[in-house]
């Protein structure tokens, strides 16, 4: 069964009719969410979820920004921290996957990739902080290598890193975005920005060799935007 109606679900979709894995994508997606009630319908929906089905899978995707210092004290982190811990403690068969910024085809303006691309495509001044790194995984690529984990039944009960490849700068990814879109955005650069490691070992033999190609972030960047 799969709960939820976006990105993450409809790549998911194949799960629809599955009675022993319920995947949970009905989260909270803007992650400079401030509103306490929205993370607690999030958290209604997943209880009423995870009591309805005792006896079956569950799979949550939280993120690897628990990583981040800078981030890790925002509304969104702690309130999927409380979530994972909430479903450590009352689950009895689940996989947390930790994902950094999903890449896909969606209207979901929050997305940071999103966000860049519709200001850089208007030719808007971009403001970024000159440390800030992120990891970044295609939609397609997020179905592909879960699927094989889930399938797998090694990790039962485990939090997953899920970086699949070397995690780019902020600056770099503006700089492509704006190479594709040949735009004159001005980038305006402040001081900060998060620079943190995501330990993708438990993941890493799911990983195809694309995945380890240092032009595979660029590609991504490239393929949603020309595929618009």
């Amino acid at each position: 069964m799969v709960v939820g109606n976006g990105l993450l679900a409809k790549a998911f979709s194949e799960y629809s009719n599955n009675n022993d894995v319920i995947i949970y994508a009905s989260g909270v997606s803007n992650s400079t969410e401030k509103s306490k009630e929205v993370f607690q319908r999030e958290t209604n929906l997943l209880k009423e979820c995870i009591s309805k089905n005792k006896n079956k899978l569950i799979i949550y995707f939280s993120t690897c920004s628990v990583s981040d210092v800078d981030l890790k004290g925002s509304d969104y982190v702690l309130h999927k921290l409380n979530t994972e811990k909430f479903i450590q403690n009352n689950v009895d068969k689940f996989i947390i996957f930790r994902l950094p910024i999903v890449v896909g085809k969606t209207d979901n303006k929050f997305t940071l990739f999103n966000f860049f691309k519709n200001k850089i495509s208007k030719n808007e001044e971009v403001t970024i902080q000159k440390n800030a790194t992120r990891y970044l995984v295609d939609i397609d690529d997020v179905f592909k290598v879960l699927s094989k984990v889930i399938n797998s039944n090694q990790f039962t009960n485990c939090i997953i890193e899920c970086s699949f490849s070397q995690k780019i700068s902020v600056i770099n990814m503006v700089d492509i975005i704006k190479k594709v879109y040949n735009s004159s955005s001005e980038i305006s650069l402040t001081e900060g920005g998060g620079n943190y490691d995501v330990d993708n070992s438990m993941i890493s033999p799911f990983l195809d060799d694309k995945m380890h190609d240092e032009n595979y972030n660029e590609s991504i960047i490239k393929k949603y935007i020309n595929h618009e």
